[in-house]
């Protein structure tokens, strides 16, 4: 026989188990599931997938399903905690699915554990907590109030049962009586599932420690193991400078450059020898998935976040080749996401430099400050990478220096709903104005050494941003139904004349290449390519420069 119950069995005031999880069940679908039932409301109507008959039916079976998982995880004293836990969880999950449309899944979550207080500080608004106190703590102090008739004898846990199952046969007649409205339904909007709240989150959780910590060790893998340098007439004895610029949120919509109206990009539209692509899209919708596909080999169907973190990157390849590697950070807590753990790095986002740090984060202009420290060493070939802060959000208008503040009025605070749209493009338009000044101040840097280095620089985003577009914020919808404004980034490059000559490159044909379409995935082969390096893993179809190397005259 199982342990007495120490429940309160009968107890007169006293609640059964399945009756505190039929309301639970009720409180998380009417209350914490806004967003979802918006979205299954907008399909339904607009591909006539449903009616009233199905929205219904799919109420009723969701609330019998999840009735009767929470009724079989009635045990003694681990019911109660666990169903407090459960409602903090939907109420802070329904606050960002309703505010930014946020789908969470095991992508979304991988970001989240990988956050720091930084970001988390920049997300804490009034309706945040408002929220969390409504849908989360009030049903919490209910619950906490409120004894329970639990499972701890074996004739309780057979009546569990019973009526667990009595939901979940009720529940299988209601589909089945709908089901062609469900399978038609479920087939063309599976991304749906993501808004429905706290399955999405336990659902997102459990996939995200299964693939960190549960899965059996991958080995690590060392690739570009025969790197070496091409021959090339026209290289001199100039050392060669790389430094690539990882640009965090940025979109292409909103880059001048790019045909933007607006003046974004006012310094590098005066730069010469600049060739901005135009159509390019990033590799992924979250820094997460984005940041490692950057400095990875594998390509678009091969590649996964959780593989590439057990294989070497470019940086490890381009180190191999005894060309120094430096990463300079501008993203306290998130860092590099373990790409940069073998080659030299130095983390700026903490700087004790009042001129572009307060109490709370570093302004982009510390890695000019740090760009400027590298580069007064004596040179080198070198791979600098610079990984900014760039248009981080919700709060965009942390991002930048107030005197960078052109477009007003602006949205100042991360509760993007409190804000009109034209607001919210104004804040996140001044980030795209900082980051031009920022990326031509790198160029500065290396023109003013071109006697000394053969300098690139290289500019992408690691992926774009919405900004209220079809009712979505931020990013991070998977990437198959991701609007354009998520996966549509800016790049650009720029040679010093002494690089152009160096390695023989033709302007016209750069310029003809901006026009073709491009990724991320061009750009382990493209650095690579930038250093005259060529392996068994190097591609030359993807190096955005190998098609407009002049032959040796």
């Amino acid at each position: 026989m199982l342990p007495p119950s120490s429940s309160a069995q009968g107890h007169p005031d006293s609640f059964p188990a399945w009756g505190i999880s039929a309301l639970c069940s009720f409180w998380f679908l009417a209350l914490c599931n806004q967003r979802f039932w918006q979205e299954m409301w907008r399909t339904t109507v607009s591909d006539g997938a449903g009616d009233y008959g199905f929205l219904v039916s799919l109420f009723l079976a969701l609330f019998l399903l999840f009735t009767a998982l929470l009724n079989l995880l009635a045990w003694r004293t681990l019911f109660k905690p666990l169903l407090m836990l459960l409602l903090l969880i939907a109420a802070i999950t329904a606050y960002f699915v309703d505010s930014y449309s946020v789908y969470i899944n095991r992508d979304m979550l991988r970001n989240a554990f990988l956050t720091d207080t930084r970001e988390v500080r920049d997300l804490l608004s009034f309706s945040l907590v408002l929220h969390l106190l409504l849908l989360g703590v009030l049903p919490v102090y209910w619950l906490a109030k409120r004894s329970i008739r639990t499972i701890g004898t074996w004739s309780e846990l057979t009546s569990a049962l019973l009526i667990s199952l009595g939901a979940v046969l009720l529940a299988a007649g209601l589909i089945y009586g709908q089901f062609s409205h469900y399978a038609a339904y479920f087939r063309n909007h599976r991304e749906t599932r993501h808004f429905l709240v706290p399955v999405n989150t336990v659902y997102a959780t459990g996939g995200y420690l299964n693939n960190r910590y549960f899965k059996k060790n991958k080995p690590f893998v060392a690739i570009g193991t025969d790197i070496h340098s091409k021959p090339n007439p026209h290289l001199t004895s100039k050392p060669v400078v790389v430094v690539m610029v990882v640009g965090e949120t940025a979109r292409a919509a909103n880059f001048q450059l790019g045909g933007y109206e607006r003046p974004t990009n006012p310094a590098l539209s005066q730069v010469e020898n600049l060739f901005y692509f135009r159509d390019t899209t990033s590799c992924g919708t979250d820094t997460a998935t984005s940041l490692p596909c950057m400095f990875s080999n594998l390509d678009r169907g091969s590649y996964d976040a959780d593989e590439a973190r057990h294989r070497e990157n470019l940086l490890d390849v381009v180190k191999r080749a005894n060309i120094r590697v430096i990463w300079l950070d501008n993203q306290a807590g998130v860092g590099c996401k373990g790409l940069c753990d073998r080659v030299e790095h130095r983390e700026l986002a903490r700087s004790n430099k009042p001129e572009f740090c307060d109490d709370q984060e570093c302004h982009d202009e510390i890695l000019l400050d740090g760009l400027q420290t590298v580069l007064a060493e004596p040179p080198q070939n070198m791979l600098i990478v610079l990984h900014q802060m760039g248009s981080h959000g919700p709060a965009y208008y942390k991002r930048y220096p107030k005197r960078f503040q052109k477009f007003e009025p602006v949205c100042a605070t991360a509760a993007l709903n409190d804000c009109s749209q034209a607001a919210i493009v104004n804040a996140y338009d001044n980030t795209i104005l900082y980051t031009d000044h920022v990326v031509a101040g790198v160029i500065q840097a290396l023109k003013s050494r071109q006697e000394k280095v053969a300098g690139l620089v290289l500019y992408a985003s690691d992926h774009g941003e919405s900004l209220g577009e079809k009712n979505l914020y931020l990013h991070g919808i998977p990437y198959r139904i991701a609007p354009t404004e998520q996966t549509h980034i800016p790049m650009l490059m720029w040679m010093s004349d002494r690089y152009l000559a160096d390695f023989g490159l033709d302007r016209g044909c750069l310029t003809r290449q901006t026009t073709l379409p491009a990724s991320h995935f061009n750009l382990f082969a493209t650095i690579l390519g930038a250093f005259d390096l060529t392996s068994s893993i190097y591609q030359p179809a993807l190096d955005l420069l190998e098609g407009c190397r002049k032959p040796a005259g």
